[in-house]
């Protein structure tokens, strides 16, 4: 059941953030923020995209759904690093482009460890995307 409701939230990913992507852009990082050890999304969190050879930096905040994307070139390396309220690390995923020539959409699921009450961002159940239970 887990996997079928990531697999909706990146669906909804793509054609949520389609309107936003020129069509010039060849390579797309969709990715969404979780919890865990509760698999709820998180909203507002801090995403950062640091490409490798110049160090230069892109910074996101998640939606309320907890995703995010980032357009990418071709042929770099890049560090994804997810932040936590205090600035500290929570999460860090290497991401290469390197030999990606063709238009593509990659994904990724970047997981916020913490669980102290006041150093996780708090997600309201109301705001959430009603996915279906069952897909028929």
């Amino acid at each position: 059941m887990k996997r079928i409701f990531y697999f909706v939230v990146f669906i909804s990913s793509v054609c949520l953030f389609a309107k936003d992507i020129d069509f010039d852009t060849k390579l797309v990082l969709i990715g969404i923020v979780i919890q865990q050890n509760t698999q709820v999304p998180i909203p507002n969190a801090t995403v950062v995209l640091v490409e490798m050879n110049t160090g230069s930096r892109n910074q996101v905040i998640t939606s309320a759904n907890g995703q995010f994307y980032f357009k990418l070139e071709v042929d770099k390396s890049y560090n994804l690093i997810l932040m936590n309220v205090n600035g500290e690390k929570e999460d860090m995923k290497n991401i290469s482009t390197i030999n990606k020539s063709e238009p593509e959409v990659l994904h990724t699921i970047l997981l916020y460890k913490t669980t102290s009450d006041d150093s996780i961002v708090k997600y309201d159940i109301k705001n959430q995307v009603p996915y279906p239970k069952e897909v028929k």
